[in-house]
């Protein structure tokens, strides 16, 4: 058998070891790049695809919700880092879901963005004032999204 570069590297003590370090700090990056679990909360399915899609390819890991019930179903099974919020879902309303949240102090520091269609005044001020920590209408840039969820969940150094 011919022994090429990568053989007698393959052998080496030292490369395989120096090897092992590389792996086991490229899964510490892997590990660090999964940043939050975001919850989100729509009735609409290609929407939760299309922003599953992005947040997951930014390292998040995302978990989902239909109805406002099951939003908050999900928020004490998954306990979510942070949650993305429509106004306008079944059972119950985004902002009902917001004033639970609130109630509840297991629950009050979780962040919360409206990404909604509601884009009068009133419904912008009264979800910021029921306790969402920033508000996005749809139609919406993805990239814009991903950079308010990163500013919210940035870990504080």
């Amino acid at each position: 058998m011919k022994m090429t570069a990568f053989s007698r590297l393959a052998e080496d003590e030292p490369f395989q070891q120096n090897f092992k370090h590389i792996t086991r700090k490229t899964e510490d990056i892997i590990r660090e790049r999964i940043m939050a679990k975001i919850l989100i909360a729509d009735d609409d399915p290609i929407l939760v695809e299309l922003v599953r899609f992005r947040l997951e390819g930014a390292g998040h890991q995302v978990c989902e919700a239909a109805d406002g019930q099951k939003a908050i179903e999900a928020v004490k099974t998954e306990r979510p880092d942070l949650i993305v919020l429509d106004s306008m879902m079944p059972l119950l309303s985004g902002r009902e879901v917001l004033l639970y949240l609130q109630k509840n102090t297991a629950t009050k520091d979780i962040p919360v963005i409206m990404l909604t269609a509601r884009s009068g005044e009133s419904d912008i001020v009264s979800a910021i004032r029921s306790g969402a920590s920033d508000y996005l209408t749809k139609p919406f840039i993805p990239q814009e999204l991903l950079v308010r969820i990163e500013k919210l969940v940035a870990p504080v150094t």
